[in-house]
């Protein structure tokens, strides 16, 4: 794409273009993890470090013969999942 193109897009057009509305999709060929088990675990002992789950998960995904996210995607996902539940 050169710049006469992209100064000639609206806004929207552009927005569309490298923003799309669609959800994304699941990473394929990773185990994804148990994200209620880790909020009810965490919220039953309160001094479990989250990275002691991960590590968890992550010997879990090498067993299976797939690949773990890493530790601040794992966090992330468990941060929204304590939020959803109210925990």
């Amino acid at each position: 794409m050169d710049s006469a193109l992209l100064a000639s897009l609206s806004d929207r057009e552009v927005a569309e273009r490298w923003f799309p509305a669609r959800p994304r999709e699941r990473a394929e060929g990773y185990l994804h993890p148990d994200l209620d088990a880790c909020v009810e675990r965490k919220g039953a002992y309160r001094r479990l470090p989250l990275k002691l789950l991960w590590y968890e998960y992550r010997d879990s995904a090498g067993r299976e013969g797939l690949k773990a996210y890493g530790y601040q995607a794992f966090r992330a996902r468990v941060r929204r999942a304590r939020g959803a539940v109210g925990a």
